[in-house]
């Protein structure tokens, strides 16, 4: 039996308080490597407050954040990012100003044009890392579908066709992890489909994926395993269809969506 992967995200005991508000009380989970991991839980848990802690742009009052072996808990948000660790927000943020091609050769990681000013040549050198960056993003927006709108202004473009922007950026960065802040709010069904796919090939590139959605059929198909949250805590964790049958969960959360269905 071929032994699991090693966490790459651990989150032990956080905790984060506004004022008198509690918003994270005790959240404790872990994402090996390579996974789709989902975090779900009614409104108000804390879910996207232990994204902004995770990637940087809050502090916790308690607790760890590990990734990669290094604590990062209290770090700047730019530190995690040089880390490998980067999120996406629920709204998505282009820069609507610049063309499709921009997006993504700004997304570009800077280690080879680094190098290039560095060396004998640097022209050439940098001409060629360039080229290379660019050739790179025509055949991630072909991957997303968005080739053909390279030229176009990203902020003309749909909310569907701005989140498979996102998804192409991540890849043209190619982090070691994404953290993905409910990517399918406001995205019809069509481009749901492609949004999973895009995880799935997030994943193949050995991107790892922890996954915030209130779509539940969506996280199943993308994720094997998933956490709970309710009330700033952790309170279980398995597939979908094991999280069915705890009655806490149920309560907590499933019910909830249940009758909303």
């Amino acid at each position: 039996m071929a032994s699991p992967a090693r966490p790459l995200l651990e989150v032990s005991h956080l905790a984060r308080s506004f004022g008198g508000v509690r918003a994270v009380v005790d959240c404790t989970f872990a994402v090996p490597e390579g996974a789709a991991v989902g975090l779900i839980g009614p409104n108000g848990a804390g879910k996207s407050t232990v994204i902004e802690l995770i990637s940087g742009f809050l502090a916790p009052n308690a607790g760890k954040i590990i990734f990669g072996g290094t604590e990062i808990q209290g770090k700047a948000a730019y530190r995690v990012a040089g880390l490998g660790l980067i999120r996406t927000f629920q709204t998505p943020r282009e820069w609507g100003g610049l063309t499709v091609m921009d997006n993504m050769l700004l997304a570009a990681n800077p280690t080879g044009r680094t190098a290039a000013w560095r060396a004998l040549f640097t022209r050439r050198r940098l001409k060629a890392a360039e080229r290379d960056d660019r050739v790179r993003a025509r055949l991630l927006l072909d991957r997303f579908g968005l080739l053909r709108l390279r030229d176009e202004m990203a902020g003309s473009l749909s909310g569907g066709q701005k989140r498979l922007l996102e998804f192409a950026r991540i890849s043209m960065r190619a982090p070691r992890m994404v953290l993905l802040d409910e990517p399918c709010a406001g995205v019809n069904p069509v481009l749901q489909r492609n949004i999973e796919e895009a995880i799935v090939g997030l994943q193949r590139d050995g991107i790892t994926v922890l996954l915030i959605e209130h779509n539940l059929p969506f996280v199943e198909r993308a994720c094997s395993n998933v956490y709970v949250m309710a009330q700033g805590e952790t309170i279980a964790n398995g597939s979908l269809a094991e999280l069915r049958l705890i009655p806490a969960v149920v309560d907590a959360y499933l019910g909830e969506v249940q009758a909303r269905v």
